[in-house]
């Protein structure tokens, strides 16, 4: 937690389950209609936290995620919390680890519906006030085909599966990212809350830190956090707040 934005993984990874719980939950939430500290799913979000303290290295708040990387590619960590597309990290930097290195998703409550948060790629625009729209949509169309992703990921190995219906992980992907084409066969994923919400609040990595480090409790942090994403709503004038 060096990297101070690495403390939320747990966090907002737990969004697939919330949803699970609440489907609405993104509209609620946006709505001032849902708090972390009164949904008892949303509270799950920070009570994980809590629950993983006693399994984390005792120099965990000097741990730089390259650190972390390192001393998982090295088998001086059983497991790491985080963006599979990282592994592309540990492909890179020590490539005979590579094979060692799988992922699985968060656990929730059911074994049998165990899921991903899903960080979606990069979007692609075409400015309205172009002279070549036509030609700016079949560029787009190219992208999106199957040929384009076959020449990408002939030469750069993907961080994660594409998004877009029909295709695939080519066979020859990184293990531990191959490993993560499960959850979008099967329809076990959700956006991260970011990309369904505006309102995240600016605080919440050092939130994520005092619980994770038993100095507050899920239930305080879920409280300092509702109040804390209530000053950005305002500030966007979002409907109900």
């Amino acid at each position: 937690m060096k990297d101070t934005w690495t403390s939320q993984l747990v966090f907002l990874q737990e969004e697939y389950y919330i949803e699970a719980a609440m489907p609405d939950w993104p509209q609620q939430y946006t709505a001032n209609k849902a708090k972390y500290a009164t949904v008892p799913a949303a509270l799950r979000s920070f009570e994980k936290l809590a629950e993983i303290a006693q399994y984390l290295n005792k120099d965990y708040l000097a741990t730089t995620l390259s650190q972390g990387l390192e001393m998982l590619a090295n088998g001086q960590a059983a497991h790491f919390p985080m963006q599979a597309h990282r592994i592309g990290v540990i492909d890179t930097n020590y490539p005979d680890k590579i094979k060692d290195i799988g992922s699985f998703a968060q656990p929730g409550n059911d074994p049998n519906n165990a899921g991903v948060t899903v960080w979606m790629p990069t979007g692609w625009f075409i400015n309205k006030q172009s002279a070549k729209i036509d030609a700016c949509k079949k560029w787009i169309d190219f992208l999106l085909s199957e040929e384009a992703w076959n020449v990408f990921t002939s030469v750069q190995k993907p961080g994660g599966p594409p998004v877009i219906k029909g295709l695939k992980l080519p066979a020859n992907a990184i293990p531990g990212i191959l490993d993560t084409q499960q959850y979008f066969d099967s329809g076990k994923y959700k956006p991260a809350l970011e990309f369904s919400s505006p309102i995240k609040g600016p605080n919440l990595e050092q939130l994520c830190i005092e619980v994770i480090s038993g100095r507050m409790t899920p239930l305080d942090a879920a409280k300092a956090y509702d109040q804390d994403v209530q000053k950005q709503a305002v500030l966007l004038n979002i409907p109900g707040w």
